[in-house]
Order: C-alpha cells, then sequence, then structure tokens
C-alpha cells in the first residue's frame, strides 16, 4: 500500500480510510504525507486512520510521541509543499502520539493549503501547549473559518494553550462562524470563546452529576460552564449583547473560585433581553456581590425568564441583601424557577421575613427546594435551630397563604434548614 501511494497517481481515489491496519499511524502518515507532496493523491477529499494494530500502535507512539520526520508533521509538510493541493475536506486521525503534530497543522492552515478542511479531528494525546499556540495563531490570522467540527486530544500539561486558544478565538475578527461541533477537554475555558461561536451546537443531553444528595435540582444541560475571573468577565460581555450560539437550548454557569459576580448581574440587568433562555442554572456559590447591584437589578424588569436553579450559597447575604433579592424576584418572575439555594450566608429571620413580603403571587411559582441551612448568625447557633426552622416555617406558611410560593412544600425535599443528606 505505502509503495502504491508513493509510485502510483491515484487520481481517481477520493476517501482513504484505514481501520485495523497492521501498521503504525506515523508509518501511513509518512507515506500519504510524501504522496500528496509528489502529487499522486490530487482529489483526496476525505482522510481517516484509526484503532491500528500494528507493532507502533498507539501505547509505543504515545511514549515515542512525534517527531519532525513522521506522523502528522509529515502529512502537514507533504501538503505546505505540493503544488497540486487535494481538496482535503476531512482529516479524523485516532493514535498515540497525534496531538504531537497539532501544530504542523497551524502552519498547514497559515500556508493557504487546508482552506476546504472543514472536520478535523484528533484522538489519541500527546497535545503540548505549543501546538495549540500555533493553531491559535491560524485562528487569529482567520486560516480556520471554514470549519464545522474540530475535536484536538487531551494534554497532560496546565492548559496555558487552551486559554491562548480559546482567547484567539473570541479576539479573531470572525472567530470560528461555521463551528458547530467543539468538544474541547478543558471547557472551562470556553467562555473565552463563547461570543464568536455563533453556530455552535452542543451535544446531546447528558445526565448531569449530582454532589448534593437526591432529589437534584441542577437542571439537565448541553453545556456546563465553569468560570475565572476572565471567563465571566467576558461571559458578561456575552449577556450584555445578547452573543451567546443560538444553538445552545440549555446552559449551566458555575464559578471555579471566590471571585465578585457584579458585573455578570449588571449584564444581566443592562442587556435588552437579560440572561438568555438557555442560561438555566446559575451556580454563584462563594461568589460576591453589593447591595447596589442587586438594587440596580431590581430597577429592570423580565431579565431571568429562563432560570431553573440558583444557588447562592456562601454569598456573604445579609438581611439587607436578600430583601433585596426579593425586590429582584418581583420584578422578574421566574416561572420555572424550582431551587433557590440560601445556604452559608449571614440570614437572620429578619431578613426572611423582608424577602418574602417583597415578593408577589406570580414571582415564584413552581419554587420547590429553598435551603437556609448553615447561617452564620446566632440564630442558627445549635441550640437556636429549632425556633429559627420554626419561625421560618411560620413565614413560609403566612406567605403560601397570601398565594405565595405555591409549589413549595415545607416537608420532604422542599423548605431546607439543616443538612439533611
Amino acid at each position: 500500500l505505502s509503495s502504491a501511494f508513493v509510485e502510483t497517481k491515484l487520481c481517481r481515489l477520493s476517501e482513504l480510510i484505514l481501520d485495523r491496519v497492521q501498521t503504525g499511524g506515523m508509518e501511513i502518515l509518512r507515506f500519504v504525507g510524501e504522496a500528496v507532496r509528489v502529487g499522486h493523491l490530487p482529489g483526496l477529499r476525505v482522510l481517516e486512520v484509526s484503532r491500528l494494530m500494528g507493532d507502533g500502535g498507539n501505547e509505543g507512539e504515545w511514549e515515542r510521541g512525534e517527531s519532525e520526520e513522521i506522523g502528522l508533521g509529515a502529512l502537514m509538510r507533504g501538503f505546505v509543499g505540493s503544488v497540486k493541493v487535494p481538496p482535503l475536506e476531512r482529516l479524523s486521525l485516532s493514535f498515540g502520539g497525534v496531538g504531537a503534530g497539532v501544530g504542523s497543522v497551524g502552519s498547514a492552515f497559515m500556508s493557504g493549503k487546508l482552506g476546504k478542511l472543514s472536520d478535523l479531528r484528533l484522538d489519541g494525546g500527546g497535545l503540548t501547549n505549543d501546538g495549540l499556540k500555533m493553531l491559535a495563531q491560524a485562528v487569529r490570522g482567520g486560516w480556520l473559518v471554514n470549519l464545522t467540527y474540530l475535536r484536538l486530544p487531551a494534554m497532560s500539561e496546565e492548559d496555558e494553550g487552551w486559554r491562548e486558544f480559546m482567547k484567539a478565538i473570541g479576539k479573531s475578527d470572525e472567530g470560528l462562524p461555521r463551528l458547530k461541533h467543539f468538544h474541547p477537554p478543558l471547557p472551562q475555558s470556553l467562555a473565552l470563546a463563547l461570543r464568536k461561536l455563533p453556530a455552535l451546537e452542543a451535544p446531546k443531553d447528558r445526565p448531569t452529576t449530582n454532589t448534593h444528595g437526591p432529589p437534584t435540582p441542577i437542571p439537565r444541560s448541553d453545556m456546563s460552564l465553569v468560570l475565572d475571573e476572565e471567563g465571566l468577565s467576558n461571559m458578561a460581555e456575552a449577556v450584555r449583547a445578547g452573543d451567546l450560539p443560538s444553538g445552545l437550548k440549555s446552559l449551566n454557569i458555575s464559578l471555579c473560585e471566590s471571585i465578585s459576580v457584579d458585573s455578570l448581574l449588571v449584564a444581566i440587568g443592562e442587556s435588552e433581553k437579560g440572561l438568555p433562555p438557555c442560561v438555566q442554572g446559575l451556580d454563584l456559590r462563594g461568589g460576591h456581590f453589593r447591595e447596589e447591584t442587586l438594587a440596580a437589578l431590581a430597577a429592570s424588569e423580565e431579565k431571568l425568564s429562563g432560570l431553573r436553579h440558583l444557588e447562592l450559597g456562601g454569598c456573604d447575604i445579609d438581611d439587607s441583601r436578600l430583601q433585596r433579592l426579593g425586590e429582584v424576584f418581583n420584578a422578574h418572575v421566574c416561572p420555572g424557577l424550582a431551587s433557590l439555594w440560601l445556604e452559608e450566608n449571614k440570614i437572620s429571620l429578619k431578613g426572611v421575613s423582608a424577602f418574602l413580603k417583597a415578593l408577589h403571587p406570580e414571582s415564584l411559582p413552581t419554587l420547590s427546594t429553598l435551603r437556609f441551612y448553615g447561617q452564620k448568625t446566632t440564630e442558627m447557633q445549635e441550640a437556636n435551630k429549632r425556633v429559627f426552622r420554626d419561625r421560618c416555617e411560620d413565614l413560609v406558611k403566612e406567605a403560601k397563604r397570601q398565594g405565595k410560593l405555591t409549589g413549595l412544600s415545607l416537608g420532604g425535599f422542599g423548605l431546607h434548614f439543616f443538612h439533611d443528606f
């Protein structure tokens, strides 16, 4: 097969799919690269190599990595050096060490020799920060705008390269406007690019992990984003401009560190349509925000209509902030909000009373879980916990008599004051 590539011109060959072949992926790509360079594969549109069974298979190549002379690097040099460039549309490679050649893919894009490539799938490890940075350079130059599918290998190094790659997408003029399917192994940095991925579609629904005990109120989602300060800032700008991909139907957002979330709350209030309806879960646990920010959000209207779960545990919420939160829900009807977690704050009975009084009957019609446990007030000291619970239940009962919180049960998994599970 290798000699056929090098010695014979295969003008009519458009798809080369090698599966379970008794050889190594690096060797195959070297021969294909040479055939491309000398013009023997002028019509090649699809190249797939996977599940190799040779002695130089996955584990050996993973350990050896890729040199400058073999593997994906050799294949890309074939394209760069070819006079008659094949119209390659799909490149799918799955074997150990293939990721070591990602930098050469970036170079080939920047040479203008991969202009028709729309589907790039690389699996098998070996990816490095340097390789990702080279691909990021190609993104900044606008060379990847035709991609519709992108899968890159995982890597053992820190995510510096991934952050640079995502930033390159987010700051480039066009981004990746046609990219529908993207599977980054480190999705934490995806928020840096989201505004320039307008066609992005999420994978099929998959169950979320329940880390808080049954029953979980966390919505099943297409995608989950874990944000640091930079990611939150980018998400705030995307919300303000309404730039989240329209193909995302459900999205959960959480924080990876204790940071201010004022910018996101301000963006929700200032945006024309508010929090995009695809954002169904908002986990701001450990974040912090100013009372003035809540007051400003309460001054706007109808900006939280799609929210189904809101986690504000450990957000340093005192009675004044809780009252403002009630005012927010008074201004923004949340017809689908099923769970509100307010544990481990500084809330007293006075704050609970003010929160419930601020609501109107349409505010939270489907709320079924409300958590108050672990408050850092004297009322929640061990000797007073039962009193706090009983008084809170009385306040909720009174609110329910006024037609508020009709979906909330006082027993079972409804109203929580202690760690029940």
